[in-house]
């Protein structure tokens, strides 16, 4: 079996058209609903044109969060295309205070040893190839494939990829492959004339600094407020009807270098422009409380990772793959899963048609700190422990047990499924050095100006919920055995609220809302 690098140079080499492409004459107008009417140069028109960026038109944003908010059909090219547009906002207003500071013979500005046009070229490619490592609805098939071995291998093996994602990791893999390298040397750089380090941009994508020297280009694409979080926050509360305030034009006015602890010169804001960023933190937790973690949303993922697991389980292949690597998930767009609603097998075909047809669990239970009267910090530890030892598939099973054996009700392990995701990482909380004259360093963090990690640790207590979802006719039940099932495993003592929340005893439970 090829490791993941290799899986990756294979599938590129299949993914490159072997004709010589069309030559983009001119610059591109394209039209977004988020960012307006925006100029792509030929040569960003010629990467976009290949067939491993286009896929990203057939893969969601959102995942399956428009099974919840039906406008949130917006897709990953949309994305990285406004991607690219804020970066060269964010390009544009930092090298004008570049500029004027090295006019006054200021530091850090007079330290910046690159040129305008080599960073904006680096951040609108690092920014069009930065999510072409995604799989069939970006972020939940990612949930699968980061726990992986090959990519457990590739990533242990590479410091550049220790911190990183597992979508990015992909993304990064693509980029810096030979068959890229070499097919974007003749067909891009020698065509239209650009000088691109691949590496580099490989390095962006995982917010790897290799060189000093590019440490602040880094984080405008993978960053504490990069043009990636910048453009997901607004395209994501436009397209769902979530509405947010996010004052873009305060943080390119203070927007600002400055060495970090470790001599790295970094992207930073102004102390005057901390509102912006709270105004990131707020806007990331809402999308998380109202879209990515709604009940809804998840029980329509639980479907998903059944189906995954089940393809994956019994080897059945899906597009000539059989899920052995993280690569085969390159292979697929989330038009491949939905075809599944045909297939001959009888399980993937009643989870595909669920899936597709919004046949959804709904609750019979939920686990939280209004739930259990403590925090959920203990339970998380414990859930962690768990999935890395296949833990909620026991659990499952426990319920089914439970239910036959103390209730004396049958319900298939299958028609019960446990949701007990960690809740989001808010990495601008610590990681954000925040430019203040009279410091000793020159820079303080954000917890130093605004209680951010009181927020973030509220956040968690609070709203984090993890849950139990089964088919209708089976809550009443399932909610029974799985008080019992987790109370023992978890230590608690679960109230009236786990059942409450779940509404089982409302009259009509035919909703699927």
């Amino acid at each position: 079996m090829l490791d993941l690098k290799e899986e990756v140079e294979k599938y590129v080499t299949n993914q490159l058209p072997d004709y010589k492409l069309l030559h983009i004459r001119a610059p591109k107008v394209i039209h977004d609903t988020v960012w307006g009417s925006n100029l792509f140069m030929p040569h960003e028109v010629a990467l976009l044109d290949l067939p491993l960026v286009q896929r990203l038109r057939r893969i969601s944003q959102v995942a399956v969060a428009s099974l919840v908010y039906p406008s949130g059909n917006h897709n990953r090219f949309e994305h990285s295309l406004g991607v690219a547009v804020i970066g060269e906002q964010l390009v544009n207003a930092l090298f004008q205070k570049i500029e004027e500071g090295q006019k006054k013979g200021l530091k850090p500005f007079t330290d910046v040893q690159v040129n305008k046009d080599f960073v904006l070229t680096h951040v609108r490619i690092a920014a069009i190839m930065h999510d072409c490592g995604h799989g069939p609805f970006s972020h939940l098939s990612e949930k699968i494939y980061e726990k992986f071995d090959d990519l457990l291998k590739v990533k242990k093996e590479d410091p550049a990829l220790s911190k990183a994602s597992a979508h990015e990791i992909l993304s990064y893999l693509i980029v810096s492959s030979n068959s890229f390298k070499l097919f974007f040397e003749k067909n891009i750089s020698h065509e239209y004339g650009v000088k691109v380090d691949l590496n580099l941009v490989a390095q962006m994508i995982v917010g790897y600094v290799k060189d000093q020297r590019f440490a602040f280009i880094v984080d405008i694409i993978n960053g504490v407020f990069d043009a990636d979080k910048l453009d997901y926050i607004q395209r994501d509360s436009h397209f769902t009807g979530i509405k947010m305030v996010l004052d873009l034009q305060r943080l390119f006015y203070t927007v600002d270098l400055v060495y970090d602890a470790s001599e790295k010169l970094r992207l930073s804001v102004d102390i005057s422009g901390v509102s912006t960023l709270e105004q990131i933190i707020f806007n990331k937790m809402m999308l998380f409380t109202t879209v990515y973690h709604h009940h809804k949303v998840r029980a329509a993922e639980s479907i998903f990772k059944d189906l995954i697991m089940k393809l994956k389980s019994e080897t059945i292949k899906l597009n000539g793959v059989s899920f052995s690597s993280t690569a085969d998930f390159l292979h697929l767009t989330d038009d491949d899963i939905y075809t599944l609603a045909g297939h001959e097998n009888k399980v993937i075909r009643y989870l595909a048609t669920n899936l597709r047809n919004r046949r959804l669990p709904m609750r019979a239970l939920v686990l939280s700190r209004k739930t259990t009267g403590t925090d959920p910090k203990s339970i998380l530890k414990a859930v962690i422990t768990l999935d890395r030892n296949g833990g909620l598939d026991i659990l499952k099973k426990a319920i089914s047990a439970a239910a036959k054996e103390k209730l004396g009700k049958d319900v298939p392990e299958e028609e019960i499924w446990i949701d007990l995701q960690p809740g989001p990482n808010f990495k601008e909380a610590t990681l954000c050095p925040i430019k203040s004259m009279g410091e000793k360093q020159n820079f303080i963090k954000l917890h130093e100006v605004l209680p951010v990690d009181d927020w973030v640790q509220a956040f968690s207590q609070v709203k984090w919920s993890g849950y139990v979802f089964t088919r209708p006719e089976y809550r009443e039940t399932v909610y029974e055995a799985s008080k019992i099932v987790l109370e023992e495993a978890f230590d608690i003592k679960l109230n009236d609220f786990s059942r409450f929340l779940c509404k089982i005893d409302e009259e009509d439970i035919s909703s699927n809302v």
